[in-house]
């Protein structure tokens, strides 16, 4: 085995400055050369302290030899650098009262150049889980998931706990004082990104009276969120968080182009559809986006809600046409999905699997070790304004059950 490193050390000839997301650093020293190599074969010995960040050079959750070549591929041919004309972000789900992704998202994000994380929902966070979002050096904005607001803190015990506690030194503009909704501006290289959060669980503010759907949204949210899109002329860029995600087995097939790329292999074959149903209409948030996108507007457009005999009346007044939405993100049903919505064909829906110990679920085909440790799943998201062009990169369990790997994606914008 040292032989073999020994060897590896030697077809190192060069060295390479530091980029920006710093992969390849594993000494931390603000370069990717040679010293890397000895740190990471030290670290493989035993001679050196493990940093499982640094050391997963290839991102597949196990520190070995595999990770030394990636390393030296990286030395000879090092990446270009991010896109200046860029806005970069890292996406997460359904943590389920366990950190593995949680730390491990803030962990790369604190030493990258993404501007800020989303967390789309079912967060379940311990103390432990707070005190980190809390130690956070950049913004990490979360909305609900069903376990947050059905059987967890609840609609407002979440926003007052988890919304304000851990991202208080953020200006985010919530659409009530204990709303869960909100938006957020983050700026990079002198674009403006828009983060919309949607609420998909009003249930203490319109009541939880028959309810046939876990999906209850207030007409107050959803007029705010179209006069948030109709005050959205001015930013470059703008994605919407729901954790369910929208559409479901009655609305449109699935588009089985993406599957051995970012579509878990089992998700197809999903039995109720890949996102929510019941009577809650699962197309009126992408239709009032498409409305924006198109400039053509919906005059009195009734759509069924959560409750029983309840409706959302829905009135637009865009300026359009905007070229400005970028994607829509979710969680929920621990597998991964990046398409384009089968009614939507604009759209780019990206639902990511469950980050947790094991394999998530029965539905996750993501290969991960069985005691959880190294265990996530998250996405790190780039939007090229000069190129129009949406790219998703896999950071860790990219293994599928079936051999294939998932680790890039993108998509014209629109």
């Amino acid at each position: 085995m040292k032989c073999f490193f020994s060897f590896l050390l030697a077809i190192v000839i060069s060295s390479s400055p530091l980029f920006a997301f710093q992969r390849g650093d594993v000494n931390h020293d603000g370069k990717v050369n040679v010293s890397d190599v000895t740190a990471l074969i030290n670290m493989i010995l035993g001679v050196q302290q493990v940093d499982s960040v640094s050391a997963d050079v290839n991102h597949d959750t196990h520190i070995n030899v595999s990770d030394v070549t990636a390393l030296i591929n990286i030395i000879l041919n090092p990446p270009a650098p991010e896109p200046q004309d860029s806005i970069c972000f890292m996406h997460i789900s359904d943590t389920h009262g366990t950190d593995i992704t949680l730390k491990k998202m803030i962990e790369l994000l604190d030493t990258s150049d993404c501007a800020f994380a989303v967390i789309t929902g079912d967060l379940i966070p311990t103390q432990a889980m707070l005190n980190e979002l809390k130690a956070a050096t950049k913004p990490i904005f979360q909305i609900p998931g069903n376990h947050d607001a059905w059987d967890g803190l609840g609609q407002r015990g979440f926003h007052e706990q988890v919304q304000l506690a851990t991202n208080q030194n953020y200006d985010i503009h919530y659409g009530d004082d204990d709303a869960c909704y909100f938006y957020a501006d983050v700026e990079q290289n002198n674009r403006t990104l828009r983060v919309i959060g949607i609420d998909q669980y009003e249930i203490e503010t319109v009541g939880q009276t028959n309810t046939n759907s876990a999906i209850v949204y207030s007409q107050k949210q959803i007029d705010w969120f179209i006069d948030v899109l109709e005050n959205s002329d001015d930013v470059d860029g703008i994605i919407i968080l729901a954790h369910a995600g929208f559409g479901n087995h009655a609305v449109g097939a699935r588009d089985m182009n993406y599957v051995n790329e970012f579509i878990s292999i089992n998700a197809w074959t999903f039995l109720f559809g890949y996102l929510h149903d019941g009577i809650s209409h699962p197309t009126m948030i992408p239709e009032i986006v498409e409305a924006f996108s198109t400039g053509v507007n919906m005059e009195n457009v009734r759509y069924c809600n959560g409750i029983e005999g309840d409706t959302i009346t829905i009135n637009t007044h865009f300026t359009g046409p905007h070229n400005s939405f970028i994607a829509h993100y979710a969680g929920h049903i621990h597998f991964d999905i990046v398409e384009r919505l089968p009614d939507f064909p604009q759209q780019t829906m990206a639902i990511i699997a469950y980050g947790g110990k094991g394999k998530g679920n029965n539905w996750n085909d993501l290969v991960k070790p069985a005691t959880g440790e190294l265990s996530y799943t998250i996405n790190r998201n780039i939007v090229n304004f000069t190129t129009r062009e949406h790219t998703i990169r896999r950071l860790g369990s990219i293994e599928k059950d079936d051999g294939t790997y998932r680790r890039t994606i993108s998509f014209p914008l629109r």
